[in-house]
Order: structure tokens, then sequence, then C-alpha cells
């Protein structure tokens, strides 16, 4: 999440951003442009091999994995594709 730009505009947009980082003063930063933006986010200290990842999202967004190790990329994939709730056709 780094400093939330990302989260911030998505929820200018109207969408319902949950986001996490591992830094806590990465969390601040971002706490503190939503609240400049007037914008209502949730806002988690986490590592992405910590998260809980489960199939409650209609999207993740994910920027910079590119910077990940291969293995822990490939990882980060799967558990975002889990994150996706599936909804009925």
């Amino acid at each position: 999440m780094g400093k939330g730009r990302n989260s911030v505009y998505l929820a200018g947009i109207e969408c319902q951003v949950t986001a996490f980082d591992g830094s806590p003063m990465a969390v601040e930063k971002a706490n503190a442009l939503a609240v400049e933006c007037g914008q209502d986010l949730d806002f988690n200290v986490s590592g992405v091999e910590d998260w809980g990842w489960s199939p409650s999202y209609d999207a993740v967004v994910a920027i910079f994995v590119q910077l990940a190790p291969p293995d822990l990329r490939a990882k980060m994939f799967n558990w975002m594709g889990l994150s996706v709730a599936r909804k009925p056709m």
C-alpha cells in the first residue's frame, strides 16, 4: 500500500477499499492522506504473507508486485486469486 495514493484514489471513485502494508509508518501516512482527502478506508498493518487472504473481494489491486522474488510472487498471485469472491453466473 505504501503511502496510500492508489488506495485513496480508489476510495475517491467510490470503491470500498481495504489496504495493508507491513510498515506502521506507511499505514499512518496513508491514513493521514485519506483524512486530508475526506476518504474513509480500512487500513491495516500486515505483511503480504501474514494477510488474512479470504474470498471476500471483488478485485485485488497490487502495485510493485514485480519487486517480489519469483517464488513469493507466485504465492501472491495464488493468494490474490483465492481472495476474489466468485459470483454465480
